[in-house]
């Protein structure tokens, strides 16, 4: 009986040694999947903090028209009357080289004065330039740099900002058509 005790021990032993070093490979594969997705590349922080802070000015703007008979502001003051709607900084896009007395944003210059509620929604308000202040155009002052020439980020005139990649910027609507209320 005690052979057979025996026996039973050694392969009892085997079995849990055998278990303890496959929870510890388990344990060990689990740690390197998380500490491989928990990389976040520079660029794509960039990229979201950027598009946050559009989604922030966008409700700069909405604060602004809510103030203002529901029109947006003229391309020479933007940046100024809006800064009391916003948190300071939220002119920056991280990705840009501009200073804190500047914008990484222009404006569109073809809505100035216009009423945000009467804008169709794939109309560009607002998008990435060169470092400056107050900046208004259109594609020609539109920049990539900030996201490694790949695309730029565009807020919309109905408030929601997508990434665009280089080769679609062409494809932006720029000028808002006549309406009704505008005739």
């Amino acid at each position: 009986m005690s052979e057979i005790s025996a026996a039973g021990t050694r392969g009892e032993n085997k079995l849990s040694f055998l278990r303890i070093l496959i929870a510890v490979l388990v344990v060990i594969v689990v740690l390197l999947v998380c500490l491989v997705s928990v990389e976040v590349p520079w660029e794509r922080a960039t990229l979201v903090a950027c598009k946050y802070r559009m989604k922030s000015l966008m409700t700069a703007f909405k604060l602004y028209a809510d103030d203002f008979d529901d029109s947006l502001p003229s391309v020479e003051s933007w940046c100024d009357v809006l800064g009391k709607y916003m948190l300071p900084g939220m002119l920056i896009c991280p990705g840009s080289n501009a200073r804190e007395d500047q914008s990484s944003y222009a404006m569109n210059e073809f809505l100035a004065g216009k009423k945000l509620a009467e804008l169709s929604p794939d109309l560009v308000l607002l998008f990435e330039s060169m470092p400056g202040w107050n900046k208004a155009g259109g594609p020609e002052i539109l920049t990539t740099e900030h996201h490694e020439d790949e695309g730029c980020n565009i807020l919309f005139a109905d408030g929601h900002v997508e990434f665009i990649k280089a080769d679609r910027i062409s494809e932006l609507k720029w000028i808002a058509s006549k309406n009704s209320s505008d005739e």
